[in-house]
């Protein structure tokens, strides 16, 4: 296996987030607290960003060719083969565009590139939990309740109910738009042997 191939997002993103970061601190001094809060406001803005891309974007019904493709190439590939590697992470061709506009975003809402960078590293910081949630949901059973839970709903996502479940790495989001679903726990045992 290449694993500079399939792991290429985590350096990439690590080494902007890192470059970002380093950069910040040196260029203005902001307190530990206030860098903190700034990345765990990045790290929440992770769960909107992972339900509307997931929601709106990964299962968008496209009409033309070439938007099926795109969608087809961009997540459902993943929903046609679960545990094959080369669809299971975002590759940089989906993941850049939406990380250059929340980075454009969040500096132009807070008028500073250092708040934008900290943000960004709790955004990264949650992406890679999402992407280690999403791995481990397709590869490894957890001895954790709180991970077995998280793999058996996004398990329901893709064996009962595309059209819900979207949120990996909370059910929360779901529940807060609308498309959290339950489901018969005799049903969630038959979809954690899949």
């Amino acid at each position: 296996m290449n694993y500079w191939k399939e792991f290429l997002p985590f350096y990439f993103y690590s080494a902007i987030a890192g470059s970002l970061t380093i950069k910040a601190s040196w260029y203005k001094s902001y307190s530990l607290s206030k860098i903190l809060l700034l990345a765990g406001v990045g790290m929440i803005s992770w769960m909107f960003v992972e339900y509307g891309l997931h929601r709106f974007f990964f299962h968008y019904e496209a009409k033309s060719p070439t938007a099926k493709q795109l969608v087809y190439r961009m997540h459902l590939s993943h929903h046609e083969n679960p545990k094959a590697l080369d669809s299971l992470f975002s590759s940089l061709y989906t993941s850049v565009p939406f990380a250059s506009f929340y980075c454009l975003l969040t500096w132009l809402v807070t008028g500073s590139w250092q708040m934008m960078s900290y943000l960004f590293l709790g955004l990264i910081t949650g992406y890679f939990a999402y992407e280690l949630l999403h791995y481990q949901a397709h590869h490894y059973t957890s001895k954790l309740a709180p991970l077995r839970y998280l793999k058996k709903y996004h398990m329901l996502h893709h064996y009962q109910s595309p059209k819900c479940r979207f949120g990996v790495t909370t059910p929360f989001i779901d529940w807060l738009f609308g498309t959290y679903k339950a489901v018969a726990s005799k049903n969630a045992e038959k979809t954690l042997t899949v």
